[in-house]
């Protein structure tokens, strides 16, 4: 699948570099049990959302079309995430560097409550010898819920690319209520525990008292071994070690 794409786009870009100066381009798959919208740096935006009155009666969704030279669609490629369906939604995007080049916001929205998958794969045009990134992310989500992710576009290949995930409190939290319903965390007692000590940890922010913050943080870290005895099964305590740990990195209060 990967060559597939790979032949693709280097024909495409081919085709296309002389007369509108394509610097790559961009592709973004999730499963069928999330769509997404994706933000560009100017604030313009293209993708579906599902919730509310839908626009579109056919697909039952919203259609958003602003980002210019960029299409979301719904393809028939293998389920990402495992499952029977063979649906999955497909954003893709032709840059142009440096026009286009920046942070890009991308909000996943869940139709059910389930996991998910998001598999993005970026080509770059660095004078004819095209290189390649490609980034897989996903978690658990509820029906409406929102999760949250940065990543970067640069036609510059030199350039390194991040694709990562908003990490806060509420991410935090909405994270623990899904998993405690997908049976990730079976323990009662210890879903309450990392909810309230994820409230403690907002309260001290918001109130910037941030060593309390930061202890609060390294208290839930350096729980999650041991709760793995206790109701965290093996995919809650990595999905949560990697986001407690990617909050822990950045500058207090940023997020």
């Amino acid at each position: 699948m990967r060559n597939q794409i790979l032949v693709f786009f280097v024909t495409l870009l081919s085709v296309q570099a002389a007369e509108s100066q394509i610097s790559g381009s961009i592709q973004i798959n999730s499963s069928a049990n999330v769509h997404f919208i994706v933000t560009d740096p100017s604030g313009n935006r293209t993708g579906v959302d599902p919730r509310g009155t839908p626009t579109d009666k056919v697909y039952g969704v919203t259609f958003i079309r602003e980002i210019l030279r960029a299409n979301y669609s719904f393809a028939g490629n293998d389920a990402l995430d495992g499952t029977a369906s063979s649906e999955s939604h497909e954003f893709t995007f032709n840059f142009i560097s440096p026009d286009d080049d920046g942070v890009y916001t991308l909000q996943a929205i869940g139709t059910r409550l389930s996991t998910f998958l998001i598999d993005s794969y970026v080509l770059r045009d660095d004078g004819g010898n095209y290189k390649s990134s490609r980034f897989k992310v996903g978690g658990v989500i509820d029906k409406d819920s929102v999760v949250s992710y940065r990543f970067t576009c640069f036609g510059n290949a030199a350039k390194k690319l991040v694709f990562e995930k908003v990490v806060n409190a509420s991410s935090l939290a909405r994270d623990i209520a899904a998993m405690r319903r997908l049976h990730w965390i079976t323990n009662h007692a210890t879903a309450t525990k990392y909810a309230n000590l994820i409230v403690a940890y907002s309260r001290y922010i918001t109130r910037k008292k941030m060593t309390a913050a930061k202890t609060t943080l390294a208290t839930m870290i350096d729980g999650i071994s041991a709760d793995s005895l206790h109701g965290l099964t093996i995919d809650a305590c990595k999905h949560l070690r990697r986001d407690l740990e990617s909050l822990s990195r950045r500058p207090l209060g940023s997020q």
